[in-house]
């Protein structure tokens, strides 16, 4: 259904369900959801749905830190938002004093939480990044985020605490009431009469947790998550995702993952559809994980290094600042998009901004706080940018995936130079150049306003798309229809002059239009320069 909200149009899902004990029962399949999380009924679903490879944990109010001394553990992780500084957490004077049994009740109530969903399961390690690596000691954390992504995927199961804002607020002790659902008369198919209920799909918001970068790959890469929401318990594994009901467990697709995401666990015969496939997942997960907040800027590679390994194992691609080496000048064309942030307190459109503290390079995504997509499936446009060389400082060699301080990328392409006025409005604007339209999206409008106030802004071309003589967007199986064509569409980047002949992005750009007697770039020749 399509309700007007805030001027625009937004698509919200009704559900409907009835309760046990009605005549309909045996019609409507969909139960309440339950949100009281300690009862039997629901720590024992919760069991039911993880029994085969559970072990006895130890009984008592105390917990320990425990080396595993190189030892395969059969343990739980915890997939939390901090909301800040955690005041009890591990550190260089407090590591050999955790390995002493302590009280539960001096955890914060999320961990506290996971100790109790730990012992229901009957599973005796959890692992909590802030007790299990050492906070004030960077040999420690470099160590621990190298391997972040083996430490999910290995894990038995995850406990996720969607619903609390904070390792203070606990995920327990839900408190959502269905105040939109209206009880409704229903008569049913064998005559009898009944009562089900009718209410907005309560999977509509996102949660606390669907804020955090971080938790992007930690739900993506664990086997099994068991999810505490606002509104139920979901049980989720890497294709599916059920949702614990009074009851019964049954299907949910609000929140299961979009099908090319799934592609990263999957691999068949055909290596070059696994390589298209795996694209199209990366441009599909770009703008769902850079909507989301970092509370540490510098995360930007490192929160989604876990995932980025397991890419670079299917498409054998060096990965370089966020960018893969195979599909070099594709990645470059990276862009802003609009994305809103929705929650059940706001909807606002999140803005992009370079990150001032920053050591990325400006023709990396990494860069930039905010939704950016890439463009790697689009494969038939002719690329016309040659890569001379690139070089990547990494922060730390043992993390590949993770932080880097510096880079530096000499090309050869089309360039001109442009001097011009945009109009703009929210997070894309309009650039005439010589008469022609483009559409371009700066990576930051302050930084894009700044850089009009008396400097040239130069353009570079990456990618050419011919047209038919209509301005249809042409298509792998057209090619050859169309070479006594020549209207070209050109998609690239806009620059500014640093200093010793060197450019730093500004942002994106394409033709609105194609040309129909030659293109942007027709009288301008090749040039080398240099992009950090």
């Amino acid at each position: 259904m399509f309700v007007a909200a805030e001027g625009r149009w937004a698509n919200i899902g009704y559900h409907m369900y009835t309760t046990s004990d009605d005549p309909g029962a045996k019609y409507l399949a969909f139960r309440n959801i339950e949100t009281h999380y300690t009862n039997t009924e629901t720590m024992a679903a919760m069991a039911r749905w993880v029994n085969w490879v559970l072990e006895v944990l130890d009984k008592g109010n105390a917990v320990r830190l425990r080396p595993t001394d190189g030892q395969d553990a059969h343990y739980v992780a915890l997939s939390y938002a901090w909301g800040g500084n955690i005041a009890f957490s591990t550190t260089e004077s407090t590591y050999m004093s955790r390995h002493q049994p302590f009280p539960i009740s001096e955890l914060p109530q999320t961990l506290q939480d996971a100790v109790h969903v730990t012992r229901e399961l009957e599973v005796r390690y959890l692992w909590v990044d802030s007790l299990c690596i050492i906070q004030d000691s960077y040999e420690d954390k470099s160590k621990e985020i190298a391997k972040m992504g083996d430490i999910y995927e290995n894990a038995f199961a995850t406990i996720s605490a969607t619903n609390a804002m904070s390792a203070y607020s606990g995920f327990l002790n839900s408190k959502y009431t269905d105040a939109s659902s209206q009880r409704l008369p229903f008569f049913y198919p064998d005559g009898t009469n009944g009562y089900a209920f009718v209410g907005v799909d309560p999977w509509y918001y996102a949660e606390p947790l669907d804020q955090r970068a971080w938790a992007l790959q930690e739900r993506l890469l664990s086997r099994r998550t068991l999810q505490y929401t606002s509104v139920g318990l979901l049980a989720s594994c890497r294709v599916s995702e059920f949702a614990i009901a009074n009851e019964q467990t049954y299907n949910n697709a609000g929140r299961t993952l979009p099908e090319s995401l799934q592609q990263i666990w999957r691999s068949g015969k055909d290596r070059k559809k696994d390589r298209a496939d795996l694209l199209e997942a990366w441009d599909e997960l770009l703008p769902m994980y850079t909507k989301r907040l970092l509370s540490n800027k510098q995360d930007k590679l490192p929160a989604l290094s876990g995932l980025a390994s397991r890419f670079q194992q299917r498409l054998q691609s060096d990965y370089i600042a966020g960018i893969w080496s195979k599909y070099f000048r594709e990645g470059l064309l990276w862009r802003g998009v609009h994305a809103f942030g929705y929650t059940r307190f706001r909807k606002e459109l999140i803005p992009l901004r370079r990150i001032p503290t920053s050591k990325a390079p400006t023709w990396s995504w990494a860069s930039v706080e905010g939704p950016v997509a890439s463009n790697y499936a689009e494969t038939y446009r002719e690329i016309t940018l040659r890569i001379l060389e690139c070089t990547v400082a990494l922060k730390d060699l043992r993390v590949p995936f993770g932080e880097v301080t510096g880079g530096l990328l000499h090309v050869k392409g089309f360039f001109r130079d442009c001097t011009c006025k945009p109009s703009s409005s929210g997070q894309q604007a309009r650039l005439d150049v010589d008469s022609i339209g483009l559409d371009i999206t700066p990576d930051d409008f302050d930084e894009w306003s700044a850089a009009l106030k008396g400097t040239t802004i130069r353009l570079l071309e990456v990618e050419r798309e011919k047209q038919n003589s209509d301005g249809m967007e042409n298509e792998r199986k057209l090619l050859r229809f169309w070479q006594k064509s020549s209207a070209y569409r050109s998609f690239g980047l806009m620059l500014q002059l640093v200093a010793n002949g060197r450019y730093r992005r500004l942002g994106y750009f394409f033709e609105e239009e194609p040309i129909q007697r030659g293109y942007l770039f027709q009288d301008c020749s090749k040039v080398t320069i240099a992009i950090e």
